[in-house]
């Protein structure tokens, strides 16, 4: 009887064991895949790249044509910095617009009274789709899209695709833009 006991004791403390090397290897297991998720979680960006915000622009410093002569000191001016082509309203007139107000143009901007245009004129002498302003061949042209009330450019009717120089004045509806090409 004796050894039997024994031999039970044995058992029991063989159960004992094993099941505390299951744990030993479970808590091993774990702590490396958290040790992992941790390291990957530090590793990642914390911020979206398309919500990064965008640095302002800084001024670069060009040489002067001064700086190439021989035994002159470099100065150094600012470049310049560039802008996008725009349309400043000039006169609101009865639109919806702000008189001072800046439009930023793209490649081709439409102008009109619907909603779906990129320049949306709430005004009862804009047409729906009034006008269209447009890149072709290094020229911003501007277009009268059929429009009841007519385009204009320099006080004068577009009948024809315009090109648009800086300072140019365009007449949509009771609104009157002024033209900027910036420096692209």
């Amino acid at each position: 009887m004796a050894l039997g006991m024994a031999f039970g004791i044995i058992i029991l403390v063989a159960k004992y064991l094993f099941l505390g090397l299951i744990y030993l290897f479970l808590y091993w297991a774990f702590k490396g895949l958290f040790a992992q998720m941790g390291s990957e979680a530090r590793s990642a960006p914390q911020v979206p790249a398309a919500a990064a915000p965008v640095p302002a622009a800084q001024p670069t410093l060009v040489p002067s044509p001064a700086a190439t002569l021989p035994g002159t000191v470099p100065a150094f001016a600012p470049a310049p910095v560039r802008t996008r082509a725009s349309l400043l309203v000039g006169d609101a007139g009865e639109s919806s617009l702000s008189q001072g107000e800046t439009i930023e143009l793209t490649a081709a901007v439409t102008i009109g009274r619907a909603d779906d245009n990129g320049v949306v004129v709430k005004d009862k002498f804009c047409s729906g789709h009034h006008a269209l302003i447009f890149l072709q061949g290094g020229q911003r042209l501007l277009r009268d899209r059929g429009s009841t009330n007519g385009t204009f450019h320099n006080g004068q009717r577009v009948t024809t695709d315009v090109a648009l120089r800086d300072g140019d004045r365009v007449g949509i509806g009771t609104a009157v833009f002024e033209y900027h090409a910036g420096t692209q």
